[in-house]
C-alpha cells in the first residue's frame, strides 16, 4: 500500500527521483499513465493489468465513451524503467498533460501513486476549499462495500451504485467513481 506525500524536482532531462519509500515496492519497471484531475498514475507491473482489466477492458467496444476511455488510458500509458539512481524519465506528453515544470509531488494512493505538478496539487488540496467531512458524504463507495444484493458487479469498484439499495434504488444505476 502506498501512502504519504513527497516533493521532488524534475531535472533538465525530465527525470524525477521516485521517493525511496515507494521505490522498494515498485520493482525495476513501472507503468505511467495519464490519470484523472491532470495528474499521472504510477502502477507496479503487478497492479497495472488489474487496473486495465477492471476499469478499461471491461467495457463494450460499441460504446463511444468506452473507446475514448481506452484511448485515454492505453494511449496515455508508458512502461518505464527505474534507473540505477531511482529516477524515471517523464515523457513530454505527460509533462504537458500535468503542467509539471520543475517541482513534482508524489502522493501514495493505496494501489497506485499519483504524480502531480506542485502548483496543481496545491490547488487541488487547497485547505480553504477542502472539507474532508463533505468529501466523505459525497464520495461514492466501491461496489464490494455496498449492501449484499447490489446489481453492481464491478470487481475493482470503479463503478458504484448511484444510491444504496436501502434508499429505494435497486443498485442497478451506475455512475463513474470520482464524479
Amino acid at each position: 500500500m502506498f501512502t504519504g506525500s513527497y516533493f521532488n524536482s524534475v531535472d533538465e532531462k525530465s527525470r524525477v527521483f521516485i521517493p525511496k519509500k515507494f521505490r522498494y515496492s515498485l520493482g525495476e519497471r513501472v507503468w505511467l499513465s495519464k490519470g484523472f484531475d491532470t495528474c499521472l498514475y504510477i502502477f507496479t507491473q503487478d497492479s497495472w493489468p488489474g487496473f486495465i482489466d477492471g476499469y478499461v477492458k471491461n467495457r463494450t467496444l460499441t460504446d463511444k465513451n468506452a473507446r475514448k476511455l481506452q484511448r485515454f488510458f492505453m494511449g496515455g500509458s508508458h512502461e518505464l524503467e527505474i534507473d540505477g539512481q531511482g529516477r524515471i524519465k517523464l515523457p513530454q506528453d505527460h509533462i504537458d498533460y500535468t503542467g509539471i515544470e520543475k517541482d513534482a509531488v508524489f502522493v501514495g494512493c493505496d494501489d497506485r501513486i499519483e504524480l502531480w505538478g506542485a502548483e496543481a496539487y496545491a490547488k487541488e488540496m487547497d485547505k480553504e476549499n477542502l472539507d474532508p467531512s463533505e468529501l466523505m458524504s459525497k464520495a461514492t463507495f466501491k461496489a464490494h462495500s455496498r449492501e449484499a444484493g447490489s446489481a453492481n458487479t464491478d470487481p475493482n469498484g470503479l463503478m458504484s451504485s448511484a444510491a444504496p439499495a436501502s434508499e429505494g434504488n435497486s443498485g442497478a444505476a451506475l455512475t463513474a467513481a470520482g464524479d
